[in-house]
């Protein structure tokens, strides 16, 4: 599949992971590709996050949002907190009108 079709979910650490979780299996049981932080960095970023620098990381997070066909935005209390990485990524979604917003009744399972 072509990098189009790839799906970005956007989520909080602190109160966002389960949900996140949730729409991931959802969408690889659909066989869609996705972007899903540590789970999907290359190994150097995710295993040695202490020696990378932030610059690096933001700029390879920031390619795949706009490689995305949709971001995923799982909505949670601490979402779009502000200085969060979720709302850095949220905002330019928005930016890019690729955000879809996800509210806890709206998680697949």
């Amino acid at each position: 599949m072509g990098q189009q079709c790839l799906h970005f979910i956007s989520y909080r650490n602190i109160d966002g992971t389960n949900k996140a979780f949730q729409q991931a299996e959802f969408l690889m049981r659909q066989r869609i590709p996705l972007f899903w932080d540590r789970w999907s960095l290359p190994r150097r970023l995710a295993e040695r996050r202490e020696l990378v620098s932030d610059t690096e990381l933001n700029r390879y997070i920031e390619s795949k949002i706009r490689e995305s066909k949709i971001v995923w935005g799982i909505e949670s209390p601490k979402y779009s907190e502000q200085y969060s990485y979720s709302r850095i990524e949220r905002n330019l979604a928005l930016s890019l009108n690729k955000l879809q917003l996800i509210e806890e009744s709206q998680i697949h399972f």
